[in-house]
């Protein structure tokens, strides 16, 4: 009978660290996986301002005035209901003032809720 129980319980502790191995295992993966997509979305959102740049530059835009007026534009209020007139407002109100900025002499840019 002892030697049931001994075999039993080498059962037991192999199991253990079987199951031990697969949840590190497991969590291993799905820290790689995070650390993976965390890469993956920097990278994303850096192709996307590249290509924000390179078509910018293309349509004759300064891009050291372009970087500036980003720096200096504010934006308040709630954009909730603005919907992609928001972005084309701040784009419009960039692309003034690295053209000169003479529109946003005389009037402001904005959007309606």
């Amino acid at each position: 009978m002892r030697r049931h129980w001994k075999s039993t319980e080498r059962y037991i502790m192999k199991f253990a660290e079987l199951e031990k191995k697969r949840i590190s295992l497991l969590k291993s993966i799905s820290d790689e996986l995070a650390r993976h997509k965390a890469a993956a979305d920097r990278f994303k959102a850096e192709l996307v301002e590249t290509v924000r740049l390179i078509t910018a530059s293309a349509d004759g835009i300064d891009l050291d005035a372009l970087k500036l007026a980003e720096s200096v534009i504010e934006v308040r209020g709630t954009f909730d209901k603005a919907g992609d007139d928001r972005a084309h407002a701040l784009q419009k109100a960039i692309d003034d003032l690295a053209n000169g900025g003479q529109s946003l002499k005389k009037a402001y840019v904005g959007t309606k809720s």
